[in-house]
């Protein structure tokens, strides 16, 4: 439960940051290509420090991943905080906005490993379950701040931030460290580029992943773009948001019991099909109703993936090399993917309109689904079971 809730507190910092990026930059007076440059620069950046922060775990002596995550997030509560209150210029506010995304981007697979770690230490967590609550916090806290920015200004995000920060905090102090061998949490032996050619089907679902993956989230660093564009309002996109996320949680939470039933290279087959489905519908929507529409096949695309990848990692990749395994996937999905994304959506959209922006994920998302097919149709499913 500790863990749930860990969740829970830690996806609605994560909306406050991420799903209200373009909110709250626009109103500390970035365009558009600027919030291009702070998204896009933000996931470069965790290519570097996605792998850097995982390593300290193998590094400092007495370091775990639940200590790894209490220092960095304090220090993305700092950086959040100083962007908030004190009147900055806009090259300091870009320089803080990506420290403070590269950061959280790069805690994301830390906090995924806790659960691994707890997992091969004996303790039974449903991670589907954990993750789809957070996916719910992060759509319930979409909605009220899109109420908020509405009624007050966009600076009642920080409101929200500070509250589910602190609930991060006492979560993470309440919950025991993970007791598993200290070889087991090591991310030392093993370079990222021979873990990639060791594990390479695994790396090549992460690159084929990486197209709708990097399309959904610049769709979603924009939507509120599109919303208005629609002839909604920021109530209404909050609105949107939860739907989105709030659709995730019973395909995570049924994940384990999906694999019972179905390969895990299976139902990542499914994912990106509905990833064609969910971003395309996005892309091509002509009004509000089609967009929200769009917009709640994020479950069974995100949010399978999301939980499949993990416990695929964990089950298919030797144990000293699963946080490896878990800084890969924010590196080339979240790092590599959203930076292309981010950047040349804002850019896009300043010099040609929305309509440009839009073809462009469409264009990156059947290029990932047709990379799947041909991983999926070459066939060779039956990979045997490392962890369990």
């Amino acid at each position: 439960m500790k863990y749930n809730l860990l969740h829970l507190f830690y996806w609605i910092t994560y909306c406050c940051v991420y799903g209200f990026v373009a909110i709250f930059l626009h109103y500390k007076g970035l365009s558009n290509t600027q919030i291009g440059i702070v998204t896009g620069l933000g996931a470069a950046i965790t290519i570097i420090t996605s792998p850097y922060i995982a390593s300290l775990i193998g590094k400092i002596k007495g370091m775990t991943t639940k200590k790894l995550v209490t220092l960095t997030f304090i220090g993305q509560f700092i950086l959040y905080a100083l962007m908030s209150f004190l009147p900055l210029p806009a090259p300091i506010l870009i320089i803080l906005y990506i420290a403070l995304i590269s950061l959280m981007a790069a805690d994301v697979p830390v906090l995924s490993q806790i659960c691994m770690d707890y997992l091969k230490d004996g303790e039974y967590l449903n991670f589907g379950l954990s993750r789809g609550i957070g996916s719910l916090s992060y759509a319930s806290g979409a909605a009220v701040m899109g109420i908020l920015v509405d009624v007050l200004n966009p600076l009642s995000i920080v409101a929200v931030h500070v509250i589910s920060g602190i609930g991060v905090l006492i979560m993470l102090a309440s919950l025991p460290d993970v007791k598993v061998k200290e070889e087991s949490t090591a991310t030392q032996k093993i370079s990222m580029l021979t873990f990639m050619k060791t594990y390479k089907k695994y790396t090549l679902m992460l690159i084929a992943f990486m197209f709708p993956v990097a399309a959904a989230t610049g769709l979603g660093t924009y939507l509120i773009n599109i919303v208005t564009h629609l002839g909604g309002s920021s109530s209404l996109f909050g609105i949107a948001t939860f739907l989105s996320a709030g659709s995730e949680l019973p395909f995570m939470a049924i994940t384990h019991k999906l694999l019972k039933r179905f390969k895990p290279v299976q139902l990542l087959m499914v994912a990106s099909f509905f990833y064609v489905v969910r971003n395309l519908t996005i892309c091509l929507a002509p009004n509000l109703v089609i967009l929200i529409i769009g917009l709640l096949f994020q479950g069974i695309s995100y949010g399978i993936f999301t939980a499949v990848i993990t416990i695929y990692a964990n089950d298919y990749v030797k144990s000293e090399h699963g946080m490896m395994a878990q800084t890969l996937l924010a590196v080339i999905v979240t790092g590599i993917g959203s930076t292309i994304v981010n950047f040349v959506g804002g850019r896009l959209q300043d010099t040609f309109g929305l309509s440009s922006m839009l073809i462009f994920m469409a264009v990156m998302t059947l290029i990932g689904f047709v990379m799947m097919l041909a991983i999926y149709l070459k066939g060779d499913h039956n990979e045997a079971k490392l962890n369990g």
